[in-house]
């Protein structure tokens, strides 16, 4: 939606999962290791702020894959939105131009339980043996990467936009372009 509205090229960290995580995995004996783990061990038997740490450790190592992405797709362009997990703002607000351009999306607890429900997530969840205590710990460890987030955020002088389902993706959108200073 911002992409087509600002007619800039537009990334989003999904579209790259795969290629980062074999390309991590290739260099990073830990995350190949995590990558091993079964479902059980991912979602029952660690403790969700293991689970964050984890999170926002991989974060960190694929960040380099995603400035080297981000370069690349920028070109000419001086504005390139992008979009999804990993931008964390330890990383990124060192390397834009202005912080006042970056805006950190932070779902709600109660925002992100309803949406793991309408997606079923984690994926596998029913193959476990405690379907509810995974999705549990998959809301709590991505809680807790949204405080992270949020507080490093704000610690940085960025924006936080907290996303609690009150306002459509369309309002969103409209509150993004009128707070974004591109001039």
């Amino acid at each position: 939606m911002l992409v087509d509205r600002l007619g800039c090229p537009g990334y989003l960290t999904e579209d790259y999962d795969r290629e980062h995580s074999k390309r991590l995995a290739r260099v990073s004996r830990q995350y190949a290791d995590s990558l091993a783990e079964s479902l059980a061990q991912r979602w029952l038997d660690r403790l969700p702020q293991e689970s964050a740490d984890q999170q926002l450790w991989t974060f960190r190592e694929r960040f380099a894959f995603v400035i080297a992405d981000l370069v690349r797709l920028a070109g000419s362009n001086e504005v390139v939105v992008a979009e999804g997990l990993g931008f964390l703002p330890e990383l990124v607000a060192p390397v834009m131009a202005d912080v006042r351009r970056g805006i950190w999306l932070v779902p709600t607890h109660d925002f992100k339980l309803d949406s793991v429900e309408r997606r079923e997530r984690p994926y596998g969840r029913d193959r476990l043996d405690d379907p509810r205590r995974a999705t549990a710990n998959f809301v709590a460890r991505d809680t807790l990467v949204a405080e992270e987030i949020s507080r490093q955020a704000v610690g940085r002088g960025c924006r936080v936009l907290v996303v609690d389902g009150s306002i459509s993706t369309a309002e969103i959108c409209e509150e993004l372009l009128a707070s974004i200073d591109l001039g």
